[in-house]
């Protein structure tokens, strides 16, 4: 039998944990619950994090201009107007097709001004194209299908909108959107522009087509827009099925276009010297970005509250959307990237938890944690929540990219692992990547985050994105100009050297003993213990401590300490003095001193101050940074010297 353990969708797991936006508090150990995959869940290796180039330069400022935005428009003068018509008419056959809330939201359009460009712009600098996530200084967070849903109003459940159930009868109506099509080209003297089919079908005499064409303008304009302004033909059979009540998934093939988009973006911005031959490598070439980058936009101003303008309240019968129409906020570039900078404690994981007059969260967001059996016949708001959750490939126009939800768990309220490596699907077939998307639910339950829940970090986590952070402070990254290139290689090496040696003590602790782990300290009221089996601990469940009420007792037994000689500090100079130096050894790379610590842990544990893990954490990641320090201050001595004799030689 097959083992479909590794397509699981999620994981519970007892994990010490950290608060991400506040690492200075205590860690606590408790039930914690992952997307899948993790580096503990797969035993492969790690995603990680990528380290981005740097863009931000007047080259990347100049060539920014060259970048135009057809995808995103305004609302069509007269189209809010025929919404208005079709909706009493149509409207139980949008909800059908899952498409009512995405119809209003067109309606309700932000236009683009200056600041939006110059806002998008800063987020793509942070935008890393190999895991389709935004790498802020403080963490990793990026647009997925549940914005999708909730912002553009996408179903991301149905079938694929490469492949439309076509029928006689279809085939027949789309013929004669053909004609049509055709006709007004005729007539206008250019192909069919979206106001000329908007007066061609609003208001006039044959109704038979109406609804079909309303919906090919839809998807041609705020959906998949293209160039110019032109009626895409591609776009009829969809039309025609949606105006059948058949249930398509537009919002993977939406955030398709939009991961695409952003990709191109980051690589348009790229300093000229940095690309080869035939890409992009002019300095008059213009990028065109089709897709609806209007949702990035109002995804950045749902979690920067600095960086939004003052929201709309929502009318009832509006969408989410409606908060963001017509109104701005000026911020001077600078400014945009400080603030995205410094958003660690003002980033929103989760905006759409809270309720807001008018707008009733659905499904994703009950009050009360849940955990839901995975049967043959699961509501359909529980598989669309899969959807969001799970990795997968987006199939949409003309391109295939990766969703990767387990690098950002903290945006559905779970907790976040280091996440595990996801393997490209792009050597098969749209049909291949789309069955994959559709796969079956292999877990037998499913858990549900309390919608006021705030998801932590696990220790490790915290770890390597310290690590990865001093790599990037480093000059460690592909934009970095300053080092030569075999240098920035064997930086390269070196940084994915100090992984595999976190990893590897990684795999000590659990190697231990039981006695030696049972002496590794845990925390109880914020001081350290030993990890003993019927030690108390503190339980965070539901976003909510539970501390046991017999933990005072059990210092009943421990030595006596007078209060006078109590150390809060940890500066006992014998026993500080012990710690440096075991620690010291530890960073250093012996292994042996790992059982060390343990045992003093297990003697003085009950003295000594809860920065005890810390302190390993921070002299490891020290240690790290000074050997790479070292490596590449050696390698430019040497790229030095060896100028040096050169300069000798033509002499």
């Amino acid at each position: 039998m097959e083992d479909s353990s590794g397509d699981l969708l999620m994981e519970e797991r007892d994990e010490l944990m950290v608060p991400f936006a506040h690492t200075d508090e205590d860690p606590t150990f408790r039930t914690a619950h992952f997307l899948k995959p993790t580096l503990g869940s797969i035993q492969t290796h790690s995603a990680a994090f990528p380290l981005l180039s740097n863009i931000s330069s007047p080259e990347s400022d100049r060539r920014s201009k060259n970048v135009i935005f057809p995808g995103w428009r305004g609302t069509q003068e007269g189209w809010e107007e025929w919404v208005d018509e079709l909706s009493p008419l149509y409207g139980d056959t949008w909800k059908k097709a899952g498409i009512f809330d995405a119809i209003l939201a067109s309606t309700y359009q932000p236009r683009r001004t200056k600041f939006q460009t110059q806002f998008i712009m800063k987020l793509v600098e942070k935008w890393c194209p190999e895991t389709n996530t935004f790498m802020f200084s403080w963490g990793e967070a990026t647009i997925t299908l549940e914005d999708i849903m909730v912002l553009g109003g996408f179903p991301v459940l149905g079938q694929l909108v490469l492949t439309p159930v076509e029928s006689e009868e279809m085939l027949a109506l789309e013929e004669q959107l053909r004609k049509i099509h055709t006709r007004i080209s005729h007539e206008k003297g250019q192909c069919a522009r979206e106001s000329a089919w908007l007066e061609h079908f609003k208001g006039g005499e044959d109704k038979t087509l109406e609804h079909e064409a309303f919906l090919v303008l839809w998807l041609s304009r705020y959906v998949f827009p293209g160039n110019h302004n032109i009626i895409a033909k591609d776009l009829f059979l969809i039309a025609i099925n949606l105006s059948r009540g058949i249930l398509i998934a537009l919002g993977p093939a939406v955030l398709a276009s939009i991961y695409s988009d952003l990709g191109l973006f980051k690589k348009f911005l790229q300093p000229l010297s940095n690309l080869g031959t035939g890409e992009c490598a002019s300095k008059n070439t213009q990028l065109s970005l089709c897709s609806p980058l209007r949702l990035v936009q109002i995804w950045a101003w749902e979690r920067f509250p600095t960086l939004c303008p003052k929201p709309n309240l929502i009318l009832l019968g509006k969408t989410r959307s409606a908060r963001w129409f017509e109104v701005n906020k000026w911020v001077a570039p600078n400014d945009i990237q400080k603030a995205l900078d410094s958003a660690k404690d003002d980033f929103l994981w989760r905006p759409y938890a809270p309720t807001l007059t008018n707008w009733n969260p659905k499904k994703l967001y009950q009050e009360h944690e849940q955990y839901i059996i995975v049967t043959p016949n699961i509501d359909s708001e529980v598989e669309t929540l899969v959807r969001c959750w799970r990795t997968s490939e987006l199939v949409g126009f003309d391109c295939k990219e990766q969703y990767l939800p387990h690098r950002v768990g903290m945006q559905f309220g779970f907790d976040q692992d280091v996440p595990g490596f996801v393997e490209r699907w792009n050597g098969h077939t749209d049909e291949f990547a789309w069955n994959h998307y559709n796969r079956p639910i292999r877990d037998e339950k499913l858990y549900i985050p309390a919608r006021l829940f705030e998801a932590d970090v696990t220790q490790r986590y915290l770890e390597l994105w310290r690590a990865h952070q001093l790599k990037l402070r480093n000059g460690i990254g592909a934009g970095n100009d300053a080092l030569p290139h075999d240098v920035m290689q064997q930086a390269s090496a070196d940084v994915l050297k100090d992984d595999d040696m976190i990893a590897e003590k990684q795999s000590d602790v659990e190697s231990l003993s039981s006695s030696q782990k049972n002496n590794i300290p845990t925390l109880v009221n914020n001081k350290l213990f030993p990890l003993q089996k019927d030690d108390p601990i503190v339980e965070k469940q539901a976003g909510k401590d539970i501390p046991s009420s017999s933990v005072e007792n059990d210092d009943e037994n421990a030595e006596a300490v007078p209060e006078k000689e109590e150390n809060t500090n940890g500066d006992d100079p014998k026993l500080t003095q012990e710690i440096h130096e075991t620690f010291g050894t530890f960073a250093a790379g012996k292994e042996e001193s790992l059982t060390e610590v343990a045992e003093i842990c297990g003697e003085n544990g009950k003295k000594f101050p809860n920065r005890l893990v810390m302190l390993r954490n921070e002299l490891e990641i020290r240690n790290i940074r000074i050997g790479r320090l070292e490596k590449i201050v050696g390698q430019l001595k040497k790229e030095k010297c060896k100028n040096s004799i050169l300069e000798d030689q033509r002499k």
